[in-house]
Parts: structure tokens; C-alpha cells; sequence
């Protein structure tokens, strides 16, 4: 029999907020593997040496040919596919198995990009449509290859969004065009308000429930789980570093047949 691995005030808070931070989920010893099959192929064109990075003349069509290399690698391409990982998932979406929707983790790279940090205006959305469904429709999970500070170019996402709209049939498209009405998201997603680090001090109330900006930074062991419905952004990144997180997604298995066009495996 499985061990359980997660604890009831755990699983009531991702139920609550949509996301959970588990601290040193994963032990170090196998964070340090992948990061040696991530760090050998920047170290092989020269990008990264003796700890420290060399992307003054690099684009991002370079960098998108690496982590190809780097996601073939059979340790790598397992990263967030482990047994404690799944079962953690499992937990949460209360199903026996946890359904990967891809065959390899998504690397979540971003140079340097900004002289300062602020919440974005764009680019707010959910990964899948969102169907008219109690339960969570499935679960992303965001780890680190190296520890990323805040204000470093961090996921952003909204707690408590994914229980907005949740009778609907939704895109992502339509899911804003909603928010959009409501005060807290017309300022989160208009270019015209400028006071951008409104968002970090005041949550909002939508519908009767409370949303609030969370920013996914911390160390490598450290992984989050988020409701595949909560909405999300990419930060800037003004940190001399490259942003680097990894992503991978789950679908729920009551759900799945739903989505014909995403094939977990």
C-alpha cells in the first residue's frame, strides 16, 4: 500500500487557494542529477562555466535547440514523473492513478529581460479549457533546476481563481473576457493602470471569493502544485540569471476523455 504523502490541512488549502508550496519535496541528491543533464548541455556550447552564465549573444531560438537536446535525456525527460510526485497528485485529484499529459518535463526558461520587476498586464491564462466540473480538472507542477529569488522572473498566478466560473465551459480567451468585468482583474490585465505593485499588497474578491496574487520562487527541492484552472503569467525577469523552472502537467483521469486533443500517458 502507497504512503500517503500529503496531510488533510494540505489537501484542504489546494482546495481552498488552488495551490500548495511543499517545501524539500524532493531530495537533493536527485535534483543535483538532473541539474548536471541540464547544466552539461549549456556547458558544452559554452553558455555556462564554473557556475556562472554566458548569454550576453544568445537567442532564445539557441536556447529553445539546448533544452530540446537536454528534454531527450532519459533522466531528465522523468523529472516530475517520480512515484512521490504522482502520488502527491493522486491525493489531491482523489484518484488511484495520475495521468501525465506529456512524455517529458516542460523547461521554463527566461533571460534576463528587464531593468525592473513588476506584474505584467498580458499574457494571463489558463493552460486547458475549463469545463463545467466540480473537481479540479487536473494539476501542474512547477519545480526548479536552479533557485529562483523573488522577483526573478517567477510564474505568477492568482489564488483562488480556479473556483471562478467553474459551471462553465470556458477557453482561456473567454475565461478573461469574464474576469475582466469584475475591478481586481480589469486593473490586473489593463496596460492603463500603472500602480502594478498594487497586486503584491491588496487581494480582491470576486463573487464571494478572495483571489490573490502568489509568486512561485524557491529552492531546488522545492516543488508547487497548481490547480490547472487558476490563472497564471510569465514575470519579467531583471535578475542577471536566466529564469529556470520546470513544468510538468496531469490531467484528471474523470475528465480526460473530455480533452481529445490532449493524450496523457
Amino acid at each position: 500500500m502507497q504512503l500517503k504523502v500529503l496531510n488533510e490541512q494540505q489537501k484542504q488549502l489546494f482546495n481552498d487557494v488552488g495551490i500548495i508550496k511543499l517545501k524539500d519535496f524532493l531530495p537533493l541528491d536527485y535534483v543535483q542529477m538532473i541539474q548536471n543533464v541540464f547544466y552539461s548541455e549549456f556547458s558544452a556550447v559554452g553558455l555556462f562555466k564554473n557556475g556562472e552564465w554566458f548569454l550576453e549573444s544568445i537567442s532564445m531560438k539557441d536556447i529553445k535547440k539546448i533544452l530540446k537536446k537536454v528534454k531527450s535525456k532519459i533522466l531528465f525527460s522523468k523529472f516530475l514523473l517520480e512515484e512521490k510526485t504522482r502520488q502527491a497528485i493522486s491525493e489531491l485529484l482523489n484518484e488511484d492513478k495520475a495521468l501525465s499529459i506529456s512524455k517529458s518535463a516542460g523547461i521554463l526558461f527566461t533571460l534576463p529581460n528587464a531593468d525592473e520587476w513588476e506584474v505584467p498586464s498580458e499574457a494571463w491564462h489558463v493552460d486547458i479549457p475549463r469545463l463545467p466540473y466540480e473537481g479540479s480538472l487536473g494539476i501542474q507542477v512547477f519545480s526548479f533546476i536552479e533557485s529562483v529569488e523573488p522577483h526573478s522572473g517567477a510564474t505568477l498566478a492568482i489564488k483562488g481563481s480556479h473556483k471562478l466560473f467553474r459551471k462553465d465551459k470556458l477557453s482561456s480567451k473567454k475565461l478573461r473576457n469574464k474576469l475582466v468585468k469584475f475591478p481586481y482583474f480589469k486593473k490586473l490585465m489593463s496596460k492603463e493602470f500603472k500602480d502594478r505593485s498594487w497586486f503584491t499588497v491588496n487581494k480582491g474578491k470576486i463573487l464571494g471569493r478572495d483571489v490573490e496574487l502568489i509568486e512561485l520562487f524557491g529552492n531546488i527541492g522545492d516543488i508547487y502544485l497548481m490547480d490547472v484552472r487558476l490563472l497564471h503569467s510569465v514575470a519579467p525577469n531583471p535578475n542577471r540569471n536566466p529564469r529556470i523552472m520546470v513544468a510538468q502537467r496531469y490531467l484528471s483521469e474523470k475528465v480526460s476523455k473530455h480533452y481529445t486533443n490532449i493524450k496523457p500517458n
